[in-house]
């Protein structure tokens, strides 16, 4: 009696879900494969279900009455053009946004691979430390089209998520969700604010491409299930292998196949290794692509902890605690939201709320688990939610603060606006429609105002200082960002108030050093460089600058040993080859300094400051036939302001060389450029008299005496 009771229940429940996918269960004896049903049910109350009288998994159709008028979004293309459209537009305005400084520049602008690649140096590239050769063939070929007109960059961006809010729609319909489920999700995926950062912020394109492949790969298992053929086992083992090696957060996708299957209802009660011998493949992708990505991190500088200073492993709980309903959060109420969120402790305690997280997300579980015995939908949704977010948690710290972000919820939302729909699926049909409608325009709405957010370092930053005044991450980069504007006084204030905060972040001090030097205030950049350098920062630059400052300060030999470690760095520096020419000209070492102009030359021989210095030098040390060549060079390239010099200078070589007629020359364009110019008068009187023209060089002469 107690067993016919449970399966009359069961029976209950797959009627109610059958007629709410719209599926005739007028028939009593009609046995059917319903997605969150594990075996075939029969009719007859009281009757144990056969374990194995379960078919094939097939596609249940998702309208069973072949007489019903199918609705406008269930025609072929409709949905998917709708949803297109919706994540084109929300983000349009990231077309006219250039590239953001932070990333990008090591992403896009020195990234020597993307500019001029080639096969096998793409395969073996590195972006900030991670290997995404997939997506580091996207970028080349961007760049071989939109070279470093960020336009490209962004149109791709968009023409992806498109893409990805697509796939997003297609599995959930190859999964038998009804229209209004899909479609809502989809499209909330689509237009979601916190799609404003992986979208539009170029470096943060890995995010939407392995998201692409990571959809396509589910889909085509799908397929694989419900039409038992192996093609589809190939195709989604590829499209996981191409997410995996766009980023190696699809590394999670194993885990999620189980889940479709339990879903589907594959397997049956009893475990064999057997059954999940399909994961093995798709398992070894995943940890080789996700050790490697490991060991690449740790080589490019990222310290890899679990427990430091800052957080030991209970302080790791309530941060997992935290963010897992922290984003669940910004997903509902997505107001404030910014580049970066930091976890700090005041006083070395937590907030209340990060206390609390750990036993409300134990009760959210437990009622997840007793929601299983209802239906599998929101175990499926559970998973789409944390699956792929957990290899994204602040389980460990990863060389910089970037415990969580919007990039991180990128895919996971899907899993969340599944299960909010399947609920609101259950509401009167004009009701669930004009909500979900109306919440996805509120959406679009503020998605497309945080999209402009993304202007740049300096507004991106703004307003994650707004939103958090005393996060160190957020001021530190609005202060460079402020600092590649050329807002050298606001960069020192807040690289100041970065060092208030935190007197360890020795960043700033490099950092507003810079903004020091180009106000010429040389003796705080100094100060400031030296305490960077004496806290263990090695960098090219870094001891560039301060050898300038000791130039600056007229100590050009101390300067020497800095500019020799920075090329030691950086050999390929045209800057410090010029500099440490600087260097040696003023300690009275010629022939050094004109070796080192020559080395700044050679690196860029458009260098005009590196070709007057070597000229200046050879005309001093009368190799004048060189002068003449290096200030004919320089005349060929400079600017108009520049020529009056120049030429005067070449005129004054003329005459060491005895050419006084080509002396005449120069000096009479130099004079016709710039009629007030003395020197270049007093230049062209002395080789009048060296010709013989006595009246003509008095002239001059007098002229330069009086300018």
């Amino acid at each position: 009696k107690a067993m016919a009771v449970r399966v009359e229940d069961r029976l209950q429940n797959v009627r109610e879900f059958s007629e709410m996918l719209g599926w005739n269960t007028a028939k009593p004896t009609r046995v059917m494969t319903l997605p969150g049903v594990s075996q075939v049910v029969s009719a007859k109350v009281g009757e144990e279900p056969s374990a194995a009288a379960a078919p094939e998994v097939v596609a249940a159709p998702a309208v069973a009455n072949k007489n019903s008028v199918r609705s406008f979004l269930e025609i072929r293309g409709v949905a998917e053009v709708l949803l297109a459209i919706a994540a084109i537009l929300t983000f349009l305005p990231i077309l006219g946004h250039g590239f953001m400084n932070f990333d990008d520049g090591e992403t896009i602008y020195y990234n020597k691979m993307i500019q001029h690649p080639t096969l096998m140096g793409l395969l073996q590239s590195r972006i900030v430390g991670m290997y995404v050769p997939v997506s580091a063939f996207i970028y080349a070929g961007v760049y071989q089209l939109s070279g470093e007109n960020a336009y490209g960059y962004h149109l791709t961006s968009l023409i992806l998520h498109a893409g990805v809010s697509i796939s997003a729609f297609t599995l959930l319909r190859k999964l038998n969700f009804p229209v209004f489920v899909a479609f809502i999700s989809a499209l909330l995926f689509a237009v979601h604010p916190v799609k404003a950062e992986p979208v539009a912020w170029i470096a943060a394109q890995t995010t939407v491409v392995f998201s692409l492949f990571y959809l396509l790969s589910l889909i085509s298992w799908v397929n694989y299930r419900q039409q038992n053929k192996q093609k589809w086992l190939i195709i989604s083992l590829l499209f996981f292998a191409l997410s995996a090696l766009s980023k190696s957060a699809a590394v999670t996708l194993p885990l999620l196949l189980p889940v479709l299957d339990w879903y589907l209802g594959v397997h049956k009660r009893t475990f064999k290794l057997s059954q999940y011998a399909y994961l093995f493949p798709f398992l070894g992708i995943s940890v080789a692509l996700g050790a490697y990505t490991f060991f690449t991190r740790a080589a490019s500088g990222a310290a890899i902890s679990v427990s430091n200073k800052d957080f030991n492993v209970f302080d790791r709980l309530l941060m997992v605690s935290n963010t897992l309903l922290f984003y669940i959060y910004k997903l509902f109420v997505p107001l404030q939201l910014t580049i970066s969120y930091p976890m700090v402790k005041t006083g070395g305690l937590w907030s209340i709320d990060y206390y609390l997280a750990p036993l409300i997300l134990g009760a959210l579980l437990y009622l997840l688990y007793r929601s299983l015995a209802k239906g599998r939908v929101p175990g499926l949704a559970a998973a789409l939610y944390l699956l792929p977010l957990s290899i994204m948690l602040p389980l460990f710290t990863v060389g910089t603060f970037e415990l969580r972000n919007d990039r991180y919820l990128y895919l996971p939302s899907l899993g969340i606006f599944l299960l909010v729909t399947y609920f609101a699926d259950r509401l009167p049909k004009p009701l669930k429609w004009g909500l979900g409608l109306a919440v996805a325009a509120i959406f679009a709405f503020l998605g497309h105002a945080q999209s402009k957010y993304w202007e740049s370092d300096a507004v991106c930053f703004q307003k994650c200082v707004d939103i958090n005044p005393k996060s160190v991450t957020c001021n530190c980069n609005l202060a460079y960002g402020e600092l590649i504007d050329h807002q050298y006084e606001k960069s020192i204030a807040h690289y100041s108030t970065v060092l208030a905060m935190d007197t360890t972040c020795m960043e700033c001090y490099n950092g507003r050093g810079q903004a020091y030097f180009q106000l010429r205030k040389i003796q705080p950049a100094y100060d400031d460089f030296t305490k960077a350098i004496a806290a263990g920062i090695v960098t090219p630059k870094l001891f560039l600058n301060h050898g300038k400052c000791l130039i600056g300060l007229n100590r050009p030999a101390e300067a020497i040993p800095d500019l020799d470690r920075s090329l030691q760095l950086e050999p390929k520096s045209d800057e410090a080859y010029y500099f440490r020419a600087i260097a040696h000209e003023k300690t009275g070492n010629f022939e050094k300094a004109i070796r080192d102009y020559s080395g700044a030359i050679n690196l860029k021989p458009a260098s005009i400051e590196s070709l007057i210095g070597r000229a200046t030098l050879q005309y001093n040390t009368k190799q004048y036939p060189e002068a003449i060549t290096d200030f004919t060079t320089a005349l060929g390239m400079c600017l108009p302001s520049m020529k009056p010099m120049l030429l005067n200078n070449r005129a004054n070589t003329y005459m060491q060389t005895k050419q006084f007629k080509e002396a005449v020359e120069d000096a009479s364009q130099a004079i016709s450029l710039n009629p007030q110019y003395a020197n270049a008068y007093r230049t062209r009187g002395a080789a009048y008299l060296q010709l013989g023209e006595t009246a003509k060089g008095q002239a001059d002469l007098k002229r330069g005496s009086e300018k």
